[in-house]
């Protein structure tokens, strides 16, 4: 499971047992630390186009950005599909939409699922009550 939002997990399950994740910065956040953590870099931000490698600084940041992050899961779900013939990526997350065609993996692609989950949840505690 990888859920794109604020920052980006990386769940691994088999079957109902939870093997493990990682964590690291989503899109929005990684655009925010190279402005605020460095000197003179601009605030970049996702696009439908861009030029990589980057003509100038602005295009820099933005393919370094976006395709930073692109490499970042095509690699978790080449090294995991590797490991494991029969698995299922399933995509999620408020930034699945924009990256799901830019991957080089067929996914599941459920832009919802967490909140859909946590609703459950909520209902299933409703009707214990």
């Amino acid at each position: 499971m990888i859920d794109a939002g604020s920052a980006v997990t990386y769940d691994f399950l088999s079957g109902k047992i939870y093997k493990g994740g990682n964590i690291s910065p989503g899109l929005s956040m990684r655009f925010r630390a190279l402005h605020r953590f460095t000197g003179k870099l601009p605030h970049g931000s996702t696009t439908d186009h861009y030029p990589s490698p980057g003509k100038n600084t602005m295009e820099a940041v933005t393919a370094g950005v976006i395709d930073g992050l692109i490499f970042e899961i095509n690699e978790y779900i080449r090294e995991f599909e590797e490991k494991n013939i029969d698995s299922v990526i399933v995509f999620t997350g408020g930034d699945s939409g924009y990256l799901k065609d830019r991957i080089n993996y067929k996914v599941i692609y459920h832009p919802d699922l967490v909140l859909e989950g946590l609703n459950h949840i909520l209902e299933y505690n409703a009707k214990k009550s």
